[in-house]
């Protein structure tokens, strides 16, 4: 379950990269700043523990 939660974190940080390094190259934000680099950080963790809940929940089922 953790193996797959962590795989799909790992593919939706990816694809949040892709679009930040194209809106980093349209527009002058700081998509790479490290306050940026802890908000990706947050958001891996609370996206695959939300992804590892629902693994467990649909499991049980």
């Amino acid at each position: 379950m953790l193996k797959k939660s962590l795989n799909q974190g790992l593919i939706v940080l990816g694809i949040v990269f892709i679009l930040a390094m194209i809106i980093n190259s349209i527009t002058p934000v700081e998509m790479f700043s490290v306050s940026a680099q802890i908000s990706y950080a947050t958001f891996f963790i609370v996206y695959v523990g939300l992804m590892y809940m629902k693994n467990i929940k649909s499991s049980k089922s």
